[in-house]
């Protein structure tokens, strides 16, 4: 969205592919979060799926938007799921090229979605290791990715592998999956860590 924003000041029409993402009720949720943040005039959606028509149900009433159903073409396939885990995995290796083990000063700096802390000083501290970070500067724009290593709440920081570029970051965004250096998801044991205490707060007073 901020990037749509900062491209309408030269550009008079916008493209945005947002993904072939439609399976379950959150790839719906984030497919209707986007349009409707982006709020585009015309929607483009490509074949017949039963994953479309939900994810297209909003706007139908909605005289502001124009909805196009396209058929879809006949060499489009979907990726194998080991092919979008590679495509992920490069991803965020790409991001996190050049980082190092880095100290980030929590003081003065916005911090969203902190870990409850029971997750990072009880039992639970060592399956936080790797959790993804996003780090912008005071204008909200993405600087660069990182990797939680350990909170010290004592001493007001935290320890991630990032860029050296984190450090001029104002705000730190706490994502909800762990990476290996290399980009590769971990996964994770959702019974053993409550990932809805990974949003349950907002304000630096948690760490």
């Amino acid at each position: 969205v901020r990037a749509c924003s900062i491209a309408s000041e030269a550009a008079d029409w916008m493209i945005l592919d947002t993904t072939g993402y439609l399976q379950g009720a959150t790839a719906v949720a984030l497919k209707g979060a986007k349009v409707k943040a982006l709020r585009p005039v015309h929607v483009v959606a490509l074949g017949d799926d039963e994953s479309v028509d939900v994810a297209l149900e909003p706007w139908r009433g909605d005289a502001a938007v124009t909805v196009h159903r396209l058929p879809r073409p006949s060499g489009a396939a979907a990726k194998a799921p080991q092919q979008r885990a590679q495509w992920r995995r490069q991803g965020f290796s790409d991001w996190l090229a050049g980082s190092n083990l880095r100290w980030i000063e929590t003081t003065g700096r916005e911090l969203r979605h902190a870990p409850a802390r029971e997750l990072y000083a009880g039992a639970y501290e060592g399956q936080l290791e790797g959790l993804l970070l996003g780090l912008s500067d005071a204008d909200d724009r993405g600087i660069c990715l990182g990797l939680l290593r350990s909170i010290d709440r004592r001493g007001d920081r935290l320890l991630s592998l990032c860029p050296e570029v984190a450090q001029t970051a104002r705000i730190v965004d706490f994502g909800c999956v762990c990476l290996e250096a290399d980009g590769t998801q971990v996964a994770q044991d959702r019974e053993s860590v409550s990932y809805t205490h990974l949003r349950a707060h907002e304000t630096p007073e948690h760490l």
